[in-house]
């Protein structure tokens, strides 16, 4: 996946650097599908403050 958009991105990756690159990837995707996995519907709206 690096290899093929990279290029695409316009970005240059050296070897040193990709282990990182992936480690990043791999939280995204756990990310991405912890937020797919929550059903919304059609009248859910954010919250207008965030509060942690």
């Amino acid at each position: 996946m690096i290899d093929a958009l990279a290029p695409v991105l316009g970005l240059a990756i050296a070897a040193e650097f990709r282990p990182g690159v992936i480690a990043n990837l791999q939280v995204a995707i756990r990310l991405a599908r912890a937020l797919d996995a929550v059903d919304l519907v059609d009248h859910d709206e954010p919250a207008p403050v965030f509060e942690a």
